[in-house]
């Protein structure tokens, strides 16, 4: 979820925006792990620990940082 945000009605007033996130099969996730709405983690994929994922992950990528990128592939 995220807030709704404009100048003109209080944040408090403005609702929700709402997109699901998918999770493939054989997915690892380290502790403490941010993955925000709309983001599909590819079959297999490994994301490291206080990542912040923001985008899509390619299948059986590794995955780290913030804001998270590919630095490896499973082998």
């Amino acid at each position: 979820n995220d807030h709704k945000y404009s100048k003109d009605k209080l944040i408090c007033e403005q609702g929700y925006t709402h997109e699901d996130v998918i999770i493939g099969d054989d997915v690892w996730f380290g502790a403490y792990v941010c993955v925000n709405k709309g983001v599909h983690i590819g079959k297999g994929s490994i994301i490291g620990a206080s990542a912040v994922v923001t985008k899509n992950t390619e299948e059986y990528s590794i995955n780290a940082g913030i804001p998270s990128k590919k630095i490896s592939e499973r082998v």
